[in-house]
Order: structure tokens, then sequence, then C-alpha cells
């Protein structure tokens, strides 16, 4: 008996519950995220009141993109994905009880909230390319914009929430308290997936695991650099994207510095105008699939992601709080969708055996520059001002990722909708 169909409606994806799963753990496992970073930074800045340590936990963030980042890939093409997104959780929720525990019985020790942060990290870089290649086994081709969508504009929202969450938290119980609590967010989110997701999977159904792997570990590794070889295109996305966010980390870290120094406001403008960037993305990436902007993938990237990065240009030459927050709508709106766009494109085009390989290897690669970019955006700050800086970032930003449009092989990347007599049994079978 043929397995039945993944949902395709939006209105659908939340009643099939692999997927409903799937956007409940991460938007539970992004509040948790949100909260964890908050505390930690302020924790670091309460105890030591130096600004190296902070930092120092920003730098441990990144670690395990570089160290780490590539081999996830090979275990989500590797293991079941679902399960590896649940032990991902529960790797980080056990970092954050080992810290909080920590602190109790030993104190303050900035060594052990820097090994909590790349632990933290390694859960992430484990979570994301395991979600985002599991995805097109749990709904149809069609249905995928959508549910890209739904799961990062969801992820957005638990984001915003988890901020002000994270300072009344530690303003009631303290930081500790709230980091032991705020472990509880990820156990809820492995159950989540573990209980709800991993148990629907029929036993005919869509493929999600990698059982009795033939090839060795490393050699999978060899083979996801062998296939990126053979996909120039999507290589040049990879390198563009680290060229904008070396770019747009001239901005982005900085913009409380903005909001005080050049908005002359307070933490509530603050809050707005990060809000504001976050909303937009959220809505952004709603629009996918009513756009249809996955069928020119490369095109719609680069265009909605370059108009994002032009809207920065209001930061500079119209510096009041209501255009800023316009403008950070904007640029959000471009980056949400052209993100989700991205992302509904490579996993339409990318072998389903081969997706955790690609997300893995594209985020070591376009975040490899962007400590640098950190760095140097406090050089420009200091020396020169927060206007140059942000000019020099908006304009860079957008000439990255406008300027990958001039490459031909980029402009022809797209998805051909499937005919009707391809789909045989509720699956779809994709050309090449």
């Amino acid at each position: 008996m043929p397995a039945p169909a993944p949902p395709s409606g939006r209105t659908s994806l939340l009643r099939e519950r692999r997927f409903a799963a799937v956007w409940g753990g991460s938007a539970i496992a992004a509040m948790s995220q949100s909260i964890t970073t908050i505390t930690i930074f302020w924790l670091v800045f309460a105890e030591t009141h130096s600004a190296y340590d902070v930092a120092a936990v920003g730098v441990a963030q990144f670690v395990p993109l570089v160290g780490y980042g590539m081999f996830s890939g090979v275990l989500a093409d590797r293991f079941n994905r679902l399960r590896l997104m649940t032990l991902a959780n529960i790797v980080q929720a056990v970092a954050i009880g080992v810290l909080s525990l920590s602190i109790v019985l030993a104190g303050f020790h900035l060594l052990v909230v820097l090994g909590t942060i790349v632990t933290i990290s390694v859960g992430q870089s484990t979570f994301r390319p395991a979600r985002n290649s599991a995805l097109p086994s749990l709904v149809t081709e069609d249905a995928l914009g959508s549910a890209n969508g739904l799961v990062m504009s969801s992820e957005q929202a638990a984001s915003i929430l988890g901020t002000p969450l994270a300072g009344l938290l530690i303003g009631i119980a303290g930081a500790t308290a709230t980091l032991l609590v705020n472990g509880v967010g990820y156990v809820l989110a492995a159950l989540m997936i573990l209980v709800i997701g991993i148990s629907a999977i029929p036993r005919a159904g869509p493929e999600i695991s990698r059982s009795g792997p033939d090839t060795s570990f490393f050699s999978q590794l060899k083979e996801g650099f062998v296939y990126l070889r053979t996909q120039p295109a999507i290589v040049k996305l990879t390198v563009e994207s680290c060229g904008a966010n070396f770019f747009l980390n001239l901005i982005d870290p900085f913009l409380v510095v903005y909001a005080v120094s050049i908005l002359h406001g307070d933490a509530l403008v603050f809050a707005a105008v990060s809000v504001a960037l976050a909303l937009g993305f959220a809505v952004g990436a709603l629009m996918v699939s009513a756009l249809r902007s996955e069928r020119h993938w490369g095109i719609s990237y680069g265009a909605w992601c370059g108009l994002g990065s032009l809207s920065l240009l209001a930061l500079v030459l119209y510096p009041s709080t209501l255009v800023v927050t316009v403008a950070l709508f904007l640029t959000g709106f471009g980056f949400g969708l052209g993100n989700a766009t991205f992302i509904t494109g490579v996993q339409k085009s990318v072998p389903s055996s081969l997706l955790g390989r690609y997300f893995s290897l594209d985020e070591v690669g376009s975040l490899a520059a962007s400590p640098a970019g950190v760095v140097v955006g406090g050089i420009l700050i200091g020396t020169f001002g927060i206007h140059l800086d942000y000019l020099v970032g908006a304009l860079g930003a957008a000439g990255s990722n406008l300027g990958v449009l001039a490459f031909s092989d980029v402009r022809k990347l797209a998805v051909i909708p499937t005919p009707p007599e391809a789909i045989v049994s509720g699956s779809v079978t994709r050309g090449g």
C-alpha cells in the first residue's frame, strides 16, 4: 500500500504531525537560544566588566562553524535527521544545566562559560543542516516554500519573544536561575520532535533516515566537496554570502551603538528597531510561495537580499527613529524572502542524499568572514565614526548581493515545476 502524500497546502501543513513537530521544535529551540544568548552575554559582562571577555564569547560562537560545521552535514546525510535534531537539543540542554550547576557550586569561571557556548554552537550546527535537509521529506515539493517560510518566521517570532522574556527572568530570578529554567526549553523541543515527529514516521513513508551507510564518514565528506566542484553557480552564492555577511557585520552587532548615539534613544528605541528587523524577516520568509520566488531562485535571492541591503542606506541618509524603523523592516523583509527562497531552491535542486552536507558546507563558507567583519566594524567606528562604518557596510552588502547576478550561471538557477504526470503514488520524482 503506498504511503500517503505529504501535505501540500499551507493550512494543512500544521495538521501534519511530522512537520508540526519540526515547526514547533524549531520555534521552541529558537526562543531558548535567544534567552540563552542574552543571559550569557549579560552574565559575562556583569561578572567581569570586560568588553574583551564579551568579545571572547562572541568568537566562541563561531569556533564550531569552522572546526565542526562541515562534519555536521555528513551526520545529517548519514543518520536519521529527526533523531539528530532531538540529540542536538538534548546536548544543548545538558550544557546549560552543567553551566548552571557549575556557577552554583564553584562560582563563575569564564572558561566554563566559553566551553558551554562552544557546546551550544555545536548543537546548533548539528540542528540546522538536519532540519533543512529533513523538510523535503516531510512535505510535497510544492509546499516547500510555505514550509520554509513557516519555520523561519516562527523562529524569528520566538526570538523576538525570547529577548524581553530573558530580561524579565534575569530581573526576577537572576542569570543562573534563568539559564537553568531555560534548559527546559531545549528539552521540550527535543521531546516534541522525538515523541510526535519520529513516532509519526510511517514504515513506508518518505525517506528521513540513512540506515547502514556503505561508505566511510570521511568518504562521504569528500563526496560533498566533489559535488560542490560540479556546481559552480551555488558555490558562487556561498562566496557572495561570505562577502555580504562580512559587510553586514559592520552594521548589525553595533545597532545598539547606533540607536543610542545617532538616534539618541534608550533601550526601548533599540528594542523597537531590533523588532522591526526581525519582524520584517518573518514576514518576508512567508512570501516565498505567494511570489513563487523559488522558480528563478538565483535571481530572486540576489535581488531581494540586494534590495534589503540598499534599505540600510536610510540609516546613514535619514537618521530618524521612524525612517530607520521602516528601513530595517524592509531590510528584514528582503533578507527573509531572499534566504527562504535560497533554502527552498537548494532543497528542490540538490539531491536529498547530499542536502545535509551542502547546507553545512554552505554555512561554514558563508559565515567564515563574519568575525572579521565585527572586528573591522569596531575599528571603523572607533576611528572614523559609525556613519562611515554603516555606509561601507550597506554599500558592500548591496554590492555583494547584487553583484552575484552578473554571473549567467547564477541567473540560470531555477526550479522547473513538476508536471502532474511525474507525481506517482504521492511521491514526487525529480529530474536530474
